[in-house]
């Protein structure tokens, strides 16, 4: 039986999944040869460490105006569904891949990362909507990622 999750617990997890992006392009760009992809990684990694500044704004204001309030139990259930399986491997293995010189490699786990992170926000705003209209713009960033790997793998 699902159980309600904090909106805390929540921002959690886009926290930890745009701090695991963001070291994702950090260690690309300092491992790429690729000129193109170490642009796209730098400039990636900077709108990754401002997705986190949004989402820690978000928990913060979500801490202070609904601290009892929680996401509904199917809700919680559907994003910790898309959690679990995620958008982000775990740390470690993204910066192996990051570095390890397989770029074919890394873009399609940063292409896999990227829907996986449009679809969980995408869930987390129909399940937020205090926070809907901030986390969408988040999404829409995402997508534009999305659009620049899969340019950059082809």
């Amino acid at each position: 039986m699902a159980t309600a999750m904090s909106g805390n617990e929540v921002f959690e997890m886009a926290i930890g999944m745009e701090r695991t992006g963001k070291d994702f392009y950090e260690a690309l760009a300092l491992g790429c040869d690729n000129t193109q992809v170490r642009a796209f990684c730098v400039a990636t990694a900077r709108q990754e460490a401002d997705h986190l500044t949004a989402f820690r704004k978000m928990r913060d204001q979500w801490v202070k105006s609904a601290p009892s309030r929680a996401v509904q139990p199917e809700g919680a259930e559907a994003l910790a569904s898309l959690a679990k399986g995620r958008i982000q491997p775990d740390p470690a293995a993204v910066r192996k891949v990051a570095i390890g010189g397989n770029l074919k490699d890394a873009l399609s786990m940063a292409i896999k990362m990227e829907q996986d992170a449009v679809s969980f926000y995408g869930e987390l705003a129909a399940r937020l909507p205090d926070s809907a209209k901030a986390i969408q713009l988040i999404v829409e960033e995402e997508k534009k990622h999305l659009s620049g790997l899969r340019s950059l793998a082809v």
